[in-house]
């Protein structure tokens, strides 16, 4: 983030921005609450995710209560695989005890239609969420790996059906995910591209698309709430 005279803000000084932002807005609206996933690029090189995530702990040391979560995101074919900076991740532990607090592993993968190999190094990896995660369908173990290690799965309908990745919702793996017990999270992506808000034409596709019943749209709305790395 920067000014109008070119300062840039980073790390505790972002938080702190947004957290007066918050109090702001909590004056006319005291029941909104936000909490951040601190986020790297996956077209960075290891060694910047290193920095970037050791960033995140020096920052959830000092202001516990903002950050619930750290990924790298990113378009993932033409970028670095999951598996490029597992060791980054893997270090997660000793900076947890350095720094003395705790970020869940939430990894943007498995948004792609050819391989599902970061999808499952996130699952590999310990991910609380894993980003997409389309082709899970694809491996016959990754569903049940995600079902015994209680990983979510953030599935995006509207998102997958503009970028091509399935042209018939009918057709979308998230229904299979979901009849299969894999803990599913309906999400929107990027609804500022497309000009939606909040998350009911999503709910509404897949409502129809799928034939969810009344215990499967409940269960989806619980999901959104267990996994989402609020304080309830």
């Amino acid at each position: 983030m920067r000014d109008l005279d070119g300062r840039a803000y980073t790390g505790v000084e972002l938080i702190d921005i947004v957290t007066a932002v918050l109090e702001q807005v909590q004056k006319m609206f005291p029941h909104i609450t936000l909490k951040l996933i601190a986020s790297t690029s996956r077209f960075f090189s290891p060694g910047q995710i290193a920095r970037d995530l050791e960033l995140a702990f020096n920052v959830k040391s000092q202001r516990p209560n903002m950050i619930v979560g750290w990924d790298a995101d990113g378009q993932e074919d033409p970028s670095h695989t999951t598996l490029d900076f597992a060791s980054q991740i893997l270090v997660m532990p000793r900076l947890a005890k350095k720094y003395g607090v705790d970020i869940p592993l939430v990894l943007h993968d498995g948004e792609s239609d050819w391989s599902n190999a970061n999808a499952v190094d996130a699952a590999l990896l310990g991910a609380k969420r894993v980003g997409h995660g389309f082709n899970i369908i694809d491996s016959a173990l990754l569903p049940d790996l995600l079902k015994l290690q209680n990983t979510a799965v953030e599935v995006c309908p509207i998102s997958n059906q503009i970028l091509r990745y399935v042209n018939d919702l009918r057709l979308h793996p998230g229904r299979q995910l979901l009849q299969m017990g894999v803990p599913i999270v309906l999400s929107s992506d990027d609804p500022g591209i497309w000009g939606i808000h909040g998350l009911s034409y999503d709910f509404w596709e897949a409502i129809v698309a799928w034939r969810l019943g009344v215990r499967s749209i409940k269960a989806l709305a619980k999901n959104s709430l267990s996994y989402s790395g609020l304080t309830l």
